[in-house]
């Protein structure tokens, strides 16, 4: 699972943490233990591991080839203020404008608890993970796809890019 770095601060790799799932409709399913594989302050990105005991749909990850582009529609998923998970569609204001790593800048802000929620291209697959607001430009600060890939990369799962996909979690592969 991507999420951002920031929620770690004091934490270490491979700790336990609980993760709560939802579906489809954003009802909560049930909670799960987790393992934090590796997080990056400076990149803001997250990866966990979970073993939810049932199929879930994993969302694919962009693939080297994928370009984001200023203008681009996008929507964004996360948790306002720690309430069930909502969608809010946006736009690409703007790419790479602040400091660090690559990043994307959404229009509109978002709320307090949506850290660590994926933005996603029209096509469904993720380009970026929620890190930071800025209120007085009401952007969305998401690190973009080149910042994810570096970890995954980093975590030894560069499979996930290569091969454009997601890796899907089955009952069978939890035992």
């Amino acid at each position: 699972m991507l999420t951002c770095g920031h929620i770690f601060r004091g934490g270490k790799e491979g700790g336990k943490i609980t993760v709560d799932l939802f579906n489809e409709r954003g009802a909560h399913t049930g909670s799960v233990p987790g393992q934090v594989i590796r997080y990056d302050m400076k990149r803001d990105v997250g990866l966990l591991a979970i073993r939810p005991g049932r199929d879930i749909e994993p969302m694919k990850i962009a693939g080297r080839g994928q370009r984001v582009l200023r203008g681009d529609r996008v929507f964004s998923i996360g948790c306002d203020k720690g309430n069930p998970p909502t969608m809010r569609d946006s736009r690409v204001s703007h790419l790479n404008t602040y400091l660090g790593p690559a990043n994307i800048a959404v229009a509109g802000a978002p709320t307090d608890g949506r850290s660590g929620g994926g933005l996603f291209a029209a096509d469904g697959t993720i380009i970026g993970g929620c890190n930071a607001a800025d209120p007085e430009d009401d952007e969305g600060l998401y690190a973009a796809i080149e910042t994810i890939h570096a970890e995954l990369v980093a975590a030894k799962l560069h499979f996930l890019i290569d091969d454009n996909q997601a890796i899907a979690l089955r009952r069978d592969e939890t035992n």
